[in-house]
Parts: C-alpha cells; structure tokens; sequence
C-alpha cells in the first residue's frame, strides 16, 4: 500500500462513532428535576398512612426526606423513618408511590439544566440511551411522552419492570436488550455507581443532583454540569485514537491484532471501538471472536491435550501429540479466517484469542481485576449464555484448555478497567 493503512483523514462512514455504544442514565435528580414532585408526595403519603394505620406517624426532616431521592423507595423510607413496622412502611410505600404518580401527571417535571443537550448530543453521535429508575412505571412512561424523554431514549427500566429486583438488574437487562457491553452510567446518587459497578460499567457521578458530592467518591469521573458529559466521554475517543496512530507505524500495511485478556476482561467493547474508529478513519477492517465459545468448549473436552496443547506450535493451525482430531479440524478452520486480506486490519478477541499467533500482526493484553471480570460475567455472559456455560469458560481457562490469560510479551496493555481511557494519552 502506499498509503498507512489508519490515514489521518477520515474517509470512511459519515458519522463519527460514538464513544460508548450506550449511556444510560439514572431519572429522579439526573435527567428530571423531580424535587417539586417528590417530597410534596412524601409528606402527603404520611399523612394517609397515619390516617389508615390509625395512628400519626413521625414526619421525617427535609433533609431526611430529600435524601429519599433517587434510591430505592422502600430503602429510603425504611432510613428515614428506621421505627415503622414492615406492614406500615408497607402501607406508607404505597401511598407514596400513588401520591408521586398523581403530582407527576397533574404537574409534570422539567428536564435538569443540560440533560437535553446532552442526550440530543449523544443520540447524534449514534448512542443509544436508556434510563434506569427506582420510579414506578406511570411515572417513567409519563416523563417519556409528556416531557418529550422518548424522542431520545428508547427504552427504560423502573421498579415493577420484570425480572428487575434492582437498579444493577435494570442496567443488566438495557445492556441484553441493546446488544453491547460497551455502556456508561451516569447518575447522582452512591446507588447508581453501586449498580454500575455491579454489572462491570464505568458511572459518571452528577454532582448537579440531590446528592452531596461524597457519594460519588467511587465513581470513574464526575461533572457537575450534564452538558459536560460528551467532552467528557470522549476521553475514550482519544484513548482509542492513540492506539490506533501507535498501529499505523506498527501495522501500515495491515495485519491481526489479537486482543488477549481473561473472560470478563473486556476484550470484545475494545476490539468493536477500536475497530469502529478504524473504519471511521477509512481503514478495511474487521473485529470478529477468535473461536465461538461452544466449538472451543467441544474442541477443549474432545482430547486429554485440550485446546492449549493443540497449539503448541509456532503457528495457528500447528497440533501437538496429545490434540483430539476436533481440536485439529477447529484449528485448521479457525486458521483460515485468521489470515487478514489484503490491507486489512483484523481485530480477534474473547477466549482463545491468546491461542492465535499471527506472523503478520500483534498481541494487545487487556488486563481488569478478578472481582470486575466476575461481575461482568454475572451481568451479561452469565444472563445470556446461562451461568452453566459461563462456569464451564471459565473452567477451560483455568486449566489453561483455552489459553493463556495474557501474552508473553504484549505490544501493548490496554487497561478493561478503565473504559473511559483504557490507554492513558
């Protein structure tokens, strides 16, 4: 070629890919301001629920009753008045819940000052946006029409949403139904990093919001106005630009790069944004899983050699004595669509990619610690495979059947911890 393959000049798709996949926003304090409705709903189901349990309850401070706020409405209750029984915080959850409802249809929310601008912003850049909110359904389908939110958020999960028992089950499900793990959270509140963290996603904390600013201590990054969020998020755009100008001198005229980290590494979001931006700046491209998960697992159980010892070798179909002849013909096939054409850069990633030794290309390892790898497994592998074939990876990985965990010598360490910049510019 004589040109680089990863030109400067962007001559690929029109649209500039968008950071993240997804970003998914918490409601109350984020995206609405919802005070207004809140705790003249509080106050109001007090009152009805001393009335029906025939007795005055205590009515808990301002402060006490702000800090309510987006959390889980039982939870928030159950802290501010930490003396009610089971059967009255039962009675006083909902009247809250219908008071809240009714003050939301007759008054309506305003959006948060720069939360519009950003979410427009985000769903021009081709993201896709979902809302995560302890809200009751009504409340949430009535901010989608009356406040204009489902013009830019397709989909949303509340507290009676199946199968959704917390705000990190609601994250979990977005994430199946929006087909990626390549999201971000922001919300105001500690739950909403809780829950981000819980399914294996960087939070963005708004300090904006009903919180005090300590809540977001965990949180990857903060702001403290929501139109910020887009600069913001694209520290990983830059991030992922770097690694890309390092491969035009490595790789100017194509090749593999493998993408080797351990199950939950977060392998798959870095190869589909690498190879996005790849495209964007007009490069033939392909990101694609070294081996399908089910042919590996087969291929790993066939022979008492396993997947490692059938590539002993120096070369990607290469077997050793002990191989089954499954892990031969898998390793023959997969062969084949491990050598790019011509001017291509091929990205592989997931289990088995560290098994893939290309003599034209490089190995990227992905580090993430134990504990963020097993919550993403339990997030989306686990929710879509079934926790039974997620155990059996891990199994085959563990026992070294489906490769090492990381190259020898990576060219380069990309961080899965750190989705807004995995690669520090």
């Amino acid at each position: 070629m004589s040109e680089s393959l990863l030109s400067a000049s962007p001559s690929g798709p029109a649209r500039e890919p968008a950071a993240f996949d997804a970003v998914l926003f918490d409601l109350d304090g984020t995206l609405v301001q919802s005070f207004e409705a809140w705790v003249p709903a509080l106050r109001r189901a007090y009152a009805l629920a001393g009335d029906e349990v025939g007795r005055k309850l205590r009515l808990p401070s301002l402060s006490d009753l702000t800090r309510t706020i987006g959390v889980d409405a039982e939870r928030g209750l159950r802290d501010a008045s930490p003396e009610l029984s089971a059967a009255d915080l039962g009675v006083l959850l909902r009247h809250f819940r219908s008071e809240r409802d009714a003050l939301v249809m007759h008054r309506g929310m305003a959006w948060m000052p720069g939360a519009r601008e950003a979410a427009k912003a985000f769903r021009e850049g081709g993201a896709r946006l979902g809302i995560a909110s302890y809200c009751g359904r009504s409340t949430l389908d009535s901010c989608m029409v009356e406040m204009g939110l489902g013009e830019l958020f397709e989909s949303g999960r509340s507290a009676d949403s199946a199968g959704c028992a917390n705000k990190g089950d609601m994250l979990a499900d977005l994430l199946l139904e929006f087909g990626t793990r390549s999201a971000v959270m922001v919300g105001d509140r500690h739950g909403d990093i809780e829950a981000a963290h819980a399914v294996g996603l960087p939070a963005v904390h708004f300090r904006g919001g009903f919180a005090p600013a300590s809540e977001g201590a965990r949180a990857e990054a903060s702001v403290e106005d929501l139109a910020e969020l887009p600069a913001l998020l694209a520290r990983r755009t830059r991030s992922l630009d770097a690694v890309l100008d390092r491969l035009q001198a490595a790789l100017p005229g194509g090749g593999v790069v493998a993408l080797v980290g351990a199950l939950g590494a977060g392998s798959e979001p870095l190869a589909a944004g690498l190879a996005a931006r790849a495209t964007w700046r007009g490069c033939a491209v392909r990101a694609e899983a070294a081996f399908e998960a089910d042919a590996l697992l087969e291929a790993a159980r066939a022979g008492s050699g396993g997947v490692g010892s059938a590539f002993a070798g120096s070369g990607p179909a290469a077997s050793g004595p002990a191989a089954s002849e499954g892990v031969q013909q898998l390793a023959q096939d997969r062969s084949q669509n491990w050598a790019p054409r011509a001017g291509e850069l091929l990205f592989l990633y997931g289990p088995g990619a560290g098994l893939v030794r290309p003599q034209q290309g490089l190995e990227l390892a992905v580090e993430a610690p134990a504990m963020l790898r097993q919550r993403r497994l339990r997030a989306f592998e686990a929710r879509l495979e079934g926790p039974e074939h997620v155990a059996a990876l891990l199994a085959a990985e563990a026992s070294g059947d489906v490769g090492p965990e990381q190259p020898e010598r990576p060219w380069l360490v990309l961080d899965g911890a750190r989705p807004l910049e995995p690669y520090a510019v």
